[in-house]
């Protein structure tokens, strides 16, 4: 029964947001390369990916497909972000290019200050 209910919690955890975002140090340049493998981590308890995009900015994103919760992983050969569960694809900008999620990944919040790279809340959604 719990097997067929965790998907569910999982689809229904990112609706429930924290009213405080704290800064968090995730990385630093110069552990990041242009669309390299990136830095995975956990940002409040939802597990996260920081890249670097080709222009040099960085990006970090919730890895929790916004179809059913499946975790996506970031895959460096693709330069893409790739759902296990049901085929999901999203760009490195986060946007879905192909599959059934119905939106993008969920944004974080970054800021570099010097040669370190934070996370510190979450990006709001786009309409």
């Amino acid at each position: 029964m719990g097997a067929l209910l965790a998907p569910l919690a999982r689809y229904a955890y990112p609706i429930i947001k924290p009213e405080v975002y704290e800064k968090v140090l995730v990385a630093t340049r110069i552990q990041l390369a242009p669309l390299n493998e990136g830095v995975r981590f956990d940002y409040q308890e939802i597990p996260a990916q920081l890249i670097q995009l080709e222009d040099g900015e960085y990006a970090a994103y919730s890895l929790v497909c916004t179809h059913l919760g499946c975790i996506v992983k970031w895959e460096v050969r693709n330069a893409d972000f790739h759902c296990p569960c049901h085929a999901g694809k999203f760009n490195p900008q986060g946007e879905v290019i192909s599959g059934p999620p119905p939106r993008p990944l969920t944004k974080l919040k970054t800021s570099v200050e010097g040669e370190n790279i934070f996370v510190e809340g979450i990006e709001p959604e786009e309409k």
